[in-house]
């Protein structure tokens, strides 16, 4: 049955055969062509608008400058995870500054610094030529490049946060839990674990496992994880536990809707482009119905980018914090999605969404809407966070409303 509507579907709509992958990059082209016109017409401050003002790589230097071995007290409080905070702490000691402005001019710490952005980068280029096998190297590694200097992946340079060694381990979980090699699932849960432990969020990856069934696999995963995560807590004191769950839940409620990307401040944003007021806690039926939504495309989907697609919506959703620099998460679906030798016209309408998603976009205030947040003390935004949120909402509808779909056509609800 699935074989006869596939087949009946790519006669029906496999009409023309445009290169996915060339049609994401000229995406990509077109909006730095736009954007880089629009700064150099006049407004230069857009770049800040984008990115962060001064950011200076302040999700890497700022830890360094403010962490103590009691991390998750008075003054810091911080809300990272252990195993991020013992890793800053070595790297502190490696260097000699103790004012922020020292640290850029520390040598030990500069090092550091640049291999741990030059060999995230380099591992993240690496191991998306193993999903990339279709259409050619030159396409390929024209395709990874675009992405590798896109608009999200900028800004999260910028901020040099530590999701940017994380995505090559999820990665590689998402191309390696499943080999026929015993040594490359091992090595990929042993990674996964690890990128939970440095950032939470990427434990929702570890569904495919639960999915495909392998219970002795899963119980070592779980293994993995328990001592990544809490073996690190021993470093802060008996009392972190509970200090580092207090701040995480603090801050989930402190956050303003500059450059979000989360479920409740897209709504929130949207709705203000019409000037409609939505209290920020009337919003979590949207939240739950949009990781419903997920939950869904990744039970029943039947194509293993949805899946994934799915999984990593639910990560960068599951909080509110979520920041552009989140949407990088995207890039093992999108890769997958790429890859694929369908072209019928949703792939190309998904293609489209993808890039606008990974577009460098240097756009103007929204000053009617800014002016509707400052009221209810909600930030700021411009136009480009405005387009994202508004089109990172249209592809999850796409991509549920597309399996719902496939699933009527099959009779399988």
């Amino acid at each position: 049955m699935d074989n006869d509507v596939e087949q009946r579907e790519m006669k029906t709509y496999n009409i023309m055969k445009i290169n996915k992958k060339l049609l994401f990059i000229v995406c990509l082209l077109i909006a730095d062509i736009i954007s880089w016109a629009y700064i150099i017409l006049g407004d230069s401050s857009a770049v800040n608008r984008y990115f962060v003002a001064n950011a200076n790589f302040s999700d890497f230097f700022s830890p360094l400058q403010k962490l103590r071995v009691n991390a998750y007290g008075e003054p810091y409080f911080s809300n990272y995870p252990p195993l991020a905070n013992a890793i800053f702490l070595l790297i502190k000691k490696a260097g000699n500054a103790t004012e922020y402005a020292q640290f850029f001019g520390d040598t030990a710490l500069g090092i550091i610094f640049v291999v741990f952005i030059s060999g995230s980068i380099l591992a993240i280029y690496e191991i998306g030529k193993k999903y990339l096998k279709n259409d050619g190297m030159i396409i390929n590694v024209l395709c990874l490049l675009a992405i590798m200097v896109s608009g999200p992946f900028l800004f999260l340079y910028s901020r040099a946060n530590n999701l940017l060694c994380v995505i090559p381990l999820v990665m590689f979980f998402v191309k390696y839990y499943n080999s026929d090699k015993k040594y490359l699932r091992e090595l990929a849960c042993i990674l996964l674990a690890i990128a939970t432990a440095l950032k939470i969020y990427p434990v929702f990856f570890g569904l495919l496992l639960i999915k495909k069934g392998n219970a002795k696999l899963c119980v070592r995963t779980c293994i993995y994880g328990i001592i990544s995560f809490f073996g690190p807590f021993l470093v802060f004191g008996p009392n972190s536990v509970n200090m580092f769950i207090n701040n995480l839940l603090r801050r989930e409620g402190n956050y303003t809707v500059n450059h979000l990307i989360g479920v409740k401040g897209s709504v929130q944003i949207i709705a203000g482009v019409f000037l409609k007021r939505i209290v920020w806690n009337k919003l979590t039926i949207c939240w739950v119905i949009a990781l419903l939504a997920m939950v869904y495309v990744f039970l029943v989907s039947k194509e293993e980018w949805k899946k994934v697609f799915a999984l990593s919506m639910i990560s960068i959703w599951i909080f509110k914090g979520s920041y552009l620099y989140n949407i990088c998460l995207l890039v093992i679906p999108l890769l997958m999605f790429l890859d694929t030798k369908k072209n019928q016209i949703i792939d190309y309408v998904y293609t489209v969404l993808f890039g606008i998603l990974f577009a460098i976009m240097f756009l103007p205030d929204a000053d009617k809407l800014n002016v509707l947040l400052a009221e209810n003390n909600l930030g700021y935004v411009s136009w480009a966070i405005i387009v994202i949120d508004f089109t990172l909402i249209v592809t999850v509808g796409i991509v549920f409303l597309d399996t719902l779909w496939r699933q009527i056509m099959n009779r399988k609800i």
